[in-house]
Protein backbone atom coordinates (compact mmCIF):
# COMPACT_ATOMS: atom_id res chain seq x y z
CA UNK A 1 0.00 0.00 0.00
CA UNK A 2 0.94 3.48 -0.73
CA UNK A 3 0.03 6.86 0.79
CA UNK A 4 -0.30 9.60 -1.81
CA UNK A 5 -1.05 12.31 1.06
CA UNK A 6 -3.65 14.70 1.65
CA UNK A 7 -5.02 17.35 -0.58
CA UNK A 8 -8.12 19.30 -0.56
CA UNK A 9 -10.18 16.84 -1.63
CA UNK A 10 -8.97 13.63 -1.04
CA UNK A 11 -6.75 11.04 1.14
CA UNK A 12 -6.04 8.35 -0.85
CA UNK A 13 -4.19 4.94 -0.53
CA UNK A 14 -2.97 2.86 -3.85
CA UNK A 15 -1.82 -0.62 -4.21
CA UNK A 16 -0.19 -1.23 -7.95
CA UNK A 17 -0.43 -4.58 -7.57
CA UNK A 18 -4.73 -3.85 -7.70
CA UNK A 19 -6.24 -4.80 -10.91
CA UNK A 20 -9.95 -3.72 -12.35
CA UNK A 21 -12.49 -2.03 -10.00
CA UNK A 22 -10.11 -2.91 -6.85
CA UNK A 23 -9.36 -0.37 -4.37
CA UNK A 24 -7.88 0.31 -0.77
CA UNK A 25 -10.14 0.68 1.86
CA UNK A 26 -8.76 4.30 2.93
CA UNK A 27 -10.34 4.61 6.63
CA UNK A 28 -8.90 0.68 6.95
CA UNK A 29 -5.50 1.70 5.52
CA UNK A 30 -5.48 4.40 7.99
CA UNK A 31 -6.75 2.12 10.63
CA UNK A 32 -3.65 -0.07 9.84
CA UNK A 33 -1.16 3.01 10.15
CA UNK A 34 -2.70 3.48 13.76
CA UNK A 35 -1.55 0.44 14.65
CA UNK A 36 1.83 0.84 13.37
CA UNK A 37 2.44 3.77 14.78
CA UNK A 38 1.04 2.72 18.09
CA UNK A 39 3.10 -0.98 18.66
CA UNK A 40 4.53 -1.60 22.07
CA UNK A 41 7.23 -3.77 22.52
CA UNK A 42 7.01 -5.92 25.69
CA UNK A 43 10.40 -7.49 25.43
CA UNK A 44 13.18 -8.08 23.26
CA UNK A 45 13.88 -11.74 22.90
CA UNK A 46 17.18 -11.82 20.77
CA UNK A 47 19.01 -11.53 17.93
CA UNK A 48 18.54 -15.85 17.24
CA UNK A 49 15.62 -16.96 15.73
CA UNK A 50 13.82 -19.79 17.84
CA UNK A 51 11.93 -22.83 15.84
CA UNK A 52 8.95 -21.97 18.43
CA UNK A 53 8.51 -18.66 17.20
CA UNK A 54 7.55 -19.45 13.23
CA UNK A 55 8.95 -16.88 11.67
CA UNK A 56 8.69 -19.07 8.72
CA UNK A 57 4.91 -19.48 9.02
CA UNK A 58 4.48 -16.03 9.70
CA UNK A 59 0.44 -14.71 10.28
CA UNK A 60 1.59 -11.54 9.18
CA UNK A 61 3.51 -9.37 6.96
CA UNK A 62 3.94 -6.23 5.72
CA UNK A 63 6.51 -4.22 3.91
CA UNK A 64 6.44 -0.87 4.61
CA UNK A 65 8.56 1.92 2.61
CA UNK A 66 10.25 3.85 5.79
CA UNK A 67 10.34 8.25 5.24
CA UNK A 68 13.87 7.70 3.41
CA UNK A 69 11.57 5.23 0.70
CA UNK A 70 13.71 2.22 2.05
CA UNK A 71 11.31 -1.21 2.23
CA UNK A 72 11.52 -2.29 5.77
CA UNK A 73 9.64 -6.04 6.45
CA UNK A 74 7.82 -6.60 9.28
CA UNK A 75 7.26 -10.69 10.24
CA UNK A 76 4.43 -11.29 12.98
CA UNK A 77 3.92 -14.81 14.04
CA UNK A 78 2.41 -16.40 16.99
CA UNK A 79 4.68 -18.71 18.75
CA UNK A 80 4.05 -22.63 19.73
CA UNK A 81 3.17 -21.83 23.21
CA UNK A 82 2.71 -18.64 24.93
CA UNK A 83 0.34 -15.92 24.74
CA UNK A 84 2.27 -13.37 22.91
CA UNK A 85 3.42 -12.59 19.33
CA UNK A 86 7.03 -12.54 17.77
CA UNK A 87 7.62 -9.36 15.70
CA UNK A 88 10.72 -9.21 13.10
CA UNK A 89 11.72 -5.84 11.52
CA UNK A 90 14.40 -5.77 9.11
CA UNK A 91 15.57 -2.49 10.41
CA UNK A 92 16.79 -4.21 13.43
CA UNK A 93 18.74 -7.39 14.02
CA UNK A 94 16.97 -8.51 17.33
CA UNK A 95 13.10 -10.21 17.84
CA UNK A 96 10.78 -8.78 19.77
CA UNK A 97 7.70 -9.60 21.98
CA UNK A 98 4.15 -8.35 21.39
CA UNK A 99 1.45 -8.41 23.92
CA UNK A 100 -1.10 -11.02 22.49
CA UNK A 101 -3.52 -8.43 22.16
CA UNK A 102 -1.63 -6.06 20.32
CA UNK A 103 -0.64 -8.88 17.64
CA UNK A 104 -3.98 -9.34 16.66
CA UNK A 105 -4.76 -6.01 16.39
CA UNK A 106 -2.31 -5.92 13.92
CA UNK A 107 -3.12 -9.10 12.35
CA UNK A 108 -7.31 -7.60 11.90
CA UNK A 109 -5.56 -4.56 10.70
CA UNK A 110 -3.79 -5.59 8.19
CA UNK A 111 -6.07 -8.42 6.89
CA UNK A 112 -5.70 -8.02 3.13
CA UNK A 113 -9.58 -9.22 2.71
CA UNK A 114 -10.41 -5.86 4.81
CA UNK A 115 -7.92 -3.69 3.15
CA UNK A 116 -8.76 -3.99 -0.30
CA UNK A 117 -12.63 -3.73 -1.63
CA UNK A 118 -14.27 -4.45 -5.02
CA UNK A 119 -16.49 -2.14 -6.76
CA UNK A 120 -16.95 1.68 -7.30
CA UNK A 121 -14.59 4.03 -5.63
CA UNK A 122 -16.80 6.14 -3.36
CA UNK A 123 -16.71 9.51 -4.66
CA UNK A 124 -14.71 12.67 -2.71
CA UNK A 125 -16.92 15.57 -3.10
CA UNK A 126 -16.28 19.09 -1.20
CA UNK A 127 -18.41 20.34 1.18
CA UNK A 128 -20.02 23.87 1.02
Amino acid sequence: LKHTGKDSNSNTWTDPALTGDQHVDSARADALAHELSQVHIESVLGSTPQPQWQQDHPVLTLKIKNGDNHDVDWILSKPTSGDYYVLKSSLHPWFFSLASSQGKSLIDAGDRDRLIVAGKRPSLSASS
